[in-house]
């Protein structure tokens, strides 16, 4: 019987730290819930309750537009912080504090110039939670598990996203707008409650200890990613179909109530296909593992994109327009965003993950945002909204092509 006296098996060694590796997964699941259904209660409901406080549209289009610029530079800067600390956990924390103390405050003032300063003051203040979670996840896993790890992860946000807005939709027409408010700032509180359990690693903190905290170092890290011919390439590669996204998010609830959709069907189209969505990212991510898995992720989805902004372009049909998105968004929008997550920490190092994930985040819903919503504004204007998409097709199109010429490693 002196087996029975023996210390753990190196069996039993795996068992526990695949135990340990599942409950982290859970808090980061859990971080990712809870952001995502802040920003579905926030974006959602906030231009709403900006215009009835007679904010005019110039004014509210203000508000929203100049924390996303000023986010475009402070963002990396905070990301590449965390880098040249080798910390995320505090950045993690600092971003979902002020994200609930923003939003809770919009709802104690009702002038343009306020709303402005607290905008300005997040995006200022606000790294990008986000990168810096999925930076932290990525860090306790081997490489060929980021695509598993980042699509179990990424289903909990749109489940998030989803149970979100139905619920600050109810709250909204029951209660009043300001009430949804609440919800995202209360949702931010809990995602800082969820962060504190995060574990960061010890080796993580080690450029702190040799290196000064006041120097040009933070700014180094980000010019040596902006300089990685991959990661240029990548974002290069996929700046035309990120504007024909934004584009998209922007004018197809326009185009939907031009073409007689009724109020409800505007809203199960961005709610419905999100619940979709969710079993795919646990496909997508174990294709993003595989061999060029990330490269074939990326195809695909640019030409479900294709077939998804050709076929909106040419459909009238409000009904039929809801069926083709519900078909095609769950399969475009998964593989993308599982691949280019992983795909940004398989050609950077960890040195280096902080700053990438954050700036190709606030390439695809910073920058391209602004861009998309002019170009597709200006398009609309001069061709009329059908042939807007189906120039966004085009665009996707192009992003198709160049992702042929991606190298994962």
């Amino acid at each position: 019987m002196p087996i029975l006296n023996r210390g753990p098996s190196s069996s039993a060694n795996e068992l526990l730290k695949d135990d340990l590796l599942g409950n982290v997964l859970f808090s980061f699941k859990l971080i990712g819930f809870l952001e995502s259904a802040g920003w579905a209660a926030f974006l959602i409901y906030f231009p709403i309750y900006l215009e009835s406080l007679g904010l005019s549209n110039f004014q509210i289009g203000m508000i929203v537009v100049a924390p996303t610029i000023i986010s475009m530079f402070s963002g990396i800067i905070w990301g590449s912080f965390s880098d040249y600390l080798g910390r995320r956990k505090p950045f993690m924390i600092q971003s979902a504090i002020f994200a609930s103390i923003f939003i809770f405050l919009t709802t104690l003032v009702s002038s343009f110039e306020w709303f402005l300063l607290l905008g300005l003051l997040k995006g200022l203040l606000m790294p990008v939670l986000e990168g810096l979670t999925v930076t932290s996840l990525f860090s306790l896993y081997d490489r060929s598990e980021m695509g598993r790890v980042f699509g179990s992860y990424a289903m909990w946000k749109s489940i998030g996203w989803a149970v979100s807005a139905m619920i600050a939709g109810a709250l909204s027409q029951l209660l009043e707008l300001r009430t949804a408010l609440y919800l995202s700032s209360l949702m931010f509180i809990l995602t800082f409650i969820a962060a504190l359990g995060v574990p960061e690693r010890a080796g993580d903190s080690s450029l702190a200890r040799s290196k000064p905290l006041i120097s040009l170092g933070p700014l180094k890290v980000s010019f040596e990613t902006l300089r990685e011919r991959r990661i240029l390439f990548f974002l290069s590669a996929s700046l035309p179909l990120y504007l024909a996204i934004n584009a998209m998010m922007i004018f197809l609830p326009i185009y939907l109530k031009a073409s007689g959709a009724a109020p409800i069907l505007v809203g199960a189209i961005f709610t419905i296909p999100v619940f979709l969505e969710a079993p795919v990212f646990s496909i997508t991510g174990k294709i993003a593992d595989a061999t060029g898995g990330k490269r074939i992720l990326l195809i695909s989805s640019s030409a479900a994109y294709f077939l998804l902004f050709m076929l909106i372009g040419s459909i009238r049909d409000p009904l039929l327009i809801f069926l083709a998105y519900s078909a095609l968004d769950p399969v475009s929008w998964p593989p993308l965003f599982t691949a280019s997550s992983a795909l940004i920490s398989q050609v950077l190092p960890p040195q280096k993950w902080a700053t990438g994930q954050t700036l190709y985040r606030i390439w695809a819903w910073s920058l391209s945002p602004v861009f998309g919503s002019l170009i597709g504004g200006w398009i609309s204007d001069v061709l009329g909204m059908p042939s807007m998409f189906i120039l966004m097709s085009i665009l996707s199109a192009s992003s198709c092509a160049l992702f042929t010429r991606i190298k994962e490693s």
